[in-house]
């Protein structure tokens, strides 16, 4: 549990320092070129399309699966020889630094250093922040993933870029989500990404990604590559239908396509053997032992010329390994036959994390070793020395060394490592040895364990959820008490959105404190101070549980545990908590009735500071839907920055601006921090918001896009009742602007999450903008429509006439005057009232006073493309034009005579002319008018005399 093998890779840190920085790695370089590729005609073809196509300007994704050895580096290799006129960016995942934030895209983005001069200040500062190990500033994952995407369009500029991501399944999670986030905006650029990966996973995310799983080598395509290698092997007449292998394509004659690489083996050279020939027999059964792998083809046939293998004792009928296993253990195989001191210098470069050749040095020097030593293994092909690193030949040679070695080792590497870097300065040296010293441990072991954890607060205030999540799980393993570092890792996997994660880790913190007897004393992470005692981290877990579940689990039956949970809280402070959580909880299931007496009851609980903000926030928000008073104590809110107060202090604020229809500039900044810290879990949530305020504000398209965003981020989360209120405003929107082809598709989305009751405000505002839509078809029929959905809210104590906006409808189809106040901040329902206003006003012959209303009303239908309201806009105006009236009395003859000459389009020169007045007659008798008429433009003043009876000119 507590040694090396607890994790099944290692953390990395740093050692000599690039341009970004960070190390050179040790297992990251190109494949040998200037080979022929076989049986790979059908993916080299989908290689040159992809190239052809970003060197046109379209850019694409290329994701490339096999197993171990199957040739996913050759083609790589392969695509950069085709690709000899673009910008080739490599990186490489490497299982020991998969916990290790940023090292991949350090290396991808390496070339381009220079460039990174060229961006907006902002975005070269989050480079330099992220891709810096000596940095310890914080970073979001989003603003490093656009600054990565800026950088790369930089460079498209000069020629077209092609990234090439190898071995992806053992890349870093914050390098891994940068790659995603371009891969999905590519389309309209000359960027290649070509990715490599053993399994189904990690998923790219990009939906036009064109994925092609290499299978082994058919027999033709076999021979030649064996032959290649001065192996001939005879064709027999075995049926092979039965071993699993696949032909390759037959659809080009030319089967052996040059390429710039092939799987050859690690290591060099060829044994200077006697030409080797197989029998049919052994050929066919090499072929079936290996499956047509190519790097084991290679390898079974390399230790048969040396002598080592016999192919005729592979004529049985056992079924062979997978390819990954069976390399593993040849590699084991032909290890074991080194010297003894070379094996144990050859398990302390594999427990390197960098294969930086100073600590391996040093810690070689403590065990009376030394570099010499690994002279047999580079004789033999498995490392190399060169600009001061070790490094391997190929990945599976690393781990057959590291894990082919005895526990007791492997924690002696580790434990001479860490010592070896002791007195090395700097945040990478120190994250290093911490990750050393947990491999070396073979107990608990607390100090290392707090060690660790210090690592991981690190990368979490580095915007780097991911790695601190990974070091805080290693922690727990080695630890005394490990529900706390469990919780910590909890917390973080719900911060980068990893739901599934975070509640898989709670679950092993409850089963671990289950387990404890005696009092905890809880380290100082990200969520919160330390505090001690079993039933304080017990109120912990479920706290932290409601979080993740807020927006994921049935709000009613989490509202009734949470209330449950709280009454049994071990203190008033975690009793407060858990009652603010299950009012939350009310108010998203649209309880109304029970959030109000929660929310009084989180009131009445809260002690802390935070907790009293999040409480009262609530509680005015549901005195605000109720149509009651608001609370009269109200709390100050926290700085909302800080990713660890609850959400309630600002999405609860900003819900009840919204329907005030006032700004809250606190969303903006809570928006902005979570982008930057990657805390993905919450812009679901603050996204929705935002669209509310915007949509509210008249900002419609800024609205409708930040609705599509959360809806698309909560339904990866797992979220699906934000997602369920995002894609509502989207709704309205859509509705208003008579969009069907729009709302249809956002009717859709909604059908594809899980569902909500038919009385949920999501549902309801969906079914008030599929209202909206048919307004004009049948009014009686939508007149009803509405005040049923209106009823609905009533039934659970909604009184706001603006939190689906209904009532606004009914004053229409049912021409009653509005009951609220004309002057409302949200221009679109102001347009409507003096629309309605205007028509009155039209009735009772008060013109000027009606186009007064309907200019500016028509003005806003017009930028907000309501396209129904801007034709009613224009037909009262026509009316308007139609309907002449009498000069408005009061006005002195003069007046009445400049303003129909001016009216009529003249200069006041011209008017004076016509009229034997001055111009600065004219001018006074101008600014009289504008006074008595109420206006301030001869705009204006042309569209009164255009009602007017008589001829204008």
């Amino acid at each position: 549990m507590y040694g090396a093998r607890a994790h099944c890779s290692i953390a990395a840190g740093a050692g000599q320092d690039d341009a970004w920085g960070m190390a050179a790695r040790g297992d990251a370089r190109p494949a040998a070129s200037g080979t022929v590729l076989h049986g790979r005609g059908h993916e080299l073809d989908t290689i040159r399309t992809l190239i052809a196509a970003a060197r046109a300007g379209t850019g694409g994704v290329l994701v490339v699966e096999g197993e171990p050895g199957a040739g996913k580096s050759a083609l790589l290799e392969a695509a950069a020889a085709v690709a000899a006129d673009f910008e080739v960016l490599r990186t490489r995942g490497i299982q020991s630094e998969a916990e290790l934030a940023f090292t991949g895209l350090t290396e991808l983005l390496a070339p381009l250093t220079e460039l990174a001069g060229g961006l907006p200040p902002e975005q070269h500062r989050t480079l330099r922040t992220a891709l810096d190990a000596r940095g310890t500033a914080a970073v979001g994952q989003l603003p490093l993933a656009t600054a990565v995407l800026a950088l790369l369009t930089a460079a498209e500029r000069r020629r077209p870029v092609l990234a090439l991501v190898d071995d992806a399944h053992w890349l870093d999670g914050s390098s891994l989500a940068a790659v995603g986030f371009v891969a999905r905006r590519l389309a309209t650029a000359p960027i290649a990404l070509l990715v490599a990966r053993r399994g189904a996973e990690p998923k790219i995310g990009a939906a036009d990604a064109v994925e092609v799983r290499l299978r082994g080598l058919g027999a033709e395509a076999a021979r030649g590559l064996l032959a290649d290698l001065g192996v001939e092997a005879r064709a027999g007449a075995a049926n092979l239908s039965d071993l699993s292998v696949e032909e390759e394509p037959r659809d080009d004659p030319d089967e052996r396509r040059e390429a710039s690489s092939s799987p050859s083996s690690p290591r060099e050279p060829w044994p200077a053997a006697a030409h080797l020939r197989l029998a049919a027999d052994e050929f066919d059964r090499l072929l079936a032992e290996t499956r047509g792998n190519p790097l084991a083809l290679i390898e079974m046939a390399r230790l048969a010329a040396s002598g080592v293998l016999d192919l005729a004792t592979l004529a049985g009928g056992r079924e062979p390994l997978p390819s990954g296993v069976q390399l593993a253990g040849l590699y084991h195989d032909q290890v074991t036959t080194l010297p003894e001191r070379t094996r144990r210098a050859l398990l302390t470069a594999a427990a390197s994390f960098t294969g930086d050749a100073a600590p391996i040095q040093a810690a070689l020097f403590a065990a009376r070793l030394d570099l010499g030593d690994l002279a047999p293994a580079e004789q033999a092909g498995f490392v190399e020395l060169t600009d001061g690193t070790v490094r391997f030949a190929h990945p599976l040679l690393r781990s057959a060394v590291y894990h082919g070695a005895a526990d007791a080792d492997v924690r002696d590497a580790h434990d001479r490592l860490a010592a070896a870097l002791a007195a090395a300065a700097g945040p990478a040296a120190r994250e290093q040895r911490a990750w050393h010293r947990s491999y070396a441990t073979d107990g608990p072991d607390a100090a290392a364990a707090t060690a660790l954890a210090e690592v991981a607060a690190a990368a979490a205030r580095r915007g780097a959820p991911t790695a601190a999540r990974q070091a805080y799980q290693r922690a727990a393993t080695i630890a005394p008490d490990p529900t706390p570092y469990l919780i910590e890792a909890a917390v973080c996997a719900r911060v980068e959105g990893d739901v599934d994660a975070a509640l898989d880790l709670l679950d092993a913190a409850e089963a671990t404190l289950e387990k404890q007897t005696s009092d905890i004393e809880v380290p100082a992470g990200p969520s919160g101070a330390p505090a001690t005692g079993s039933g304080v981290l017990h109120t912990r877990i479920r706290t932290e549980r409601s979080r993740v579940d807020l927006s994921r689990t049935d709000p009613a039956r989490l509202m009734t545990d949470l209330a449950a949970a709280a009454e049994t809280a071990p203190d008033p402070a975690h009793a407060a908590d858990l009652t603010v959580a299950a009012t939350a909880a009310a108010v998203l299931g649209a309880h109304y009735g029970q959030a109000r007496a929660l929310a009084a009851l989180a009131v009445e609980r809260a002690v802390l500071p935070a907790t009293k903000a999040a409480a009262a926030a609530v509680s005015e928000h549901v005195a605000l839907l109720l149509g009651e008073p608001a609370p009269d104590e109200q709390a100050p809110l926290p700085d909302p920055t800080d990713l660890d107060m609850p959400l309630e202090t600002i999405v609860y604020p900003a819900w009840t601006a919204a329907l005030r229809g006032v700004p809250h500039p606190r969303l903006a900044l809570a928006l902005k921090a979570a982008h930057d810290a990657g805390a993905r879990s919450r812009l679901p949530a603050l996204l929705t918001m935002a669209a509310e305020l915007d949509q509210r504000a008249g900002h419609w398209d800024v609205a409708r896009g930040r609705a599509l965003a959360a809806a698309d981020l909560g339904a990866d989360l797992g979220q699906p009742l934000w997602p369920a209120l995002a894609l509502a405003v989207a709704a309205r929107i859509a509705a208003y602007r008579g969009d069907r082809a729009d709302f249809a598709d956002l009717e859709a989305r909604l059908a594809a999450l899980p569902p909500v009751p038919a009385d949920h405000p999501a549902e309801l505002a969906f079914r008030h903008a599929r209202t909206v839509l048919v307004l004009d078809e049948d009014r009686e029929a939508a007149a009803t429509e509405l005040q049923a959905i209106e009823d609905t809210l009533h039934t659970h104590g909604v009184r706001h006439p603006a939190f689906i906006p209904v009532r606004a409808d009914l004053d229409e189809l049912l021409n009653r005057d509005p009951e609220q106040d004309r002057q409302t901040p949200d221009p679109f329902q102001s347009a409507r009232r003096d629309l309605q206003a205007a028509r009155r006003l039209r009735d009772r012959r008060h013109h000027a006073e009606a186009r007064a209303l309907l200019e500016p009303a028509h003005d806003t239908f017009r930028r907000l493309r309501a396209r129904r309201w801007e034709a009613l806009c224009e037909e009262e105006l026509t009316h308007l034009v139609a309907a002449k009236t009498p000069e408005p009395k009061g006005l002195t003859p003069y007046e009445t005579q400049v303003a129909r000459h001016v009216g009529a389009g003249r200069t006041n020169n011209e008017t004076a002319a016509a009229l034997y007045i001055s111009p600065k007659t004219v001018e006074y008798h101008l600014r009289n008018l504008y006074k008595k008429l109420g206006i301030r433009s001869r705009t204006e003043l042309a569209r009164i005399v255009a009602t007017w009876e008589g001829d204008t000119r």
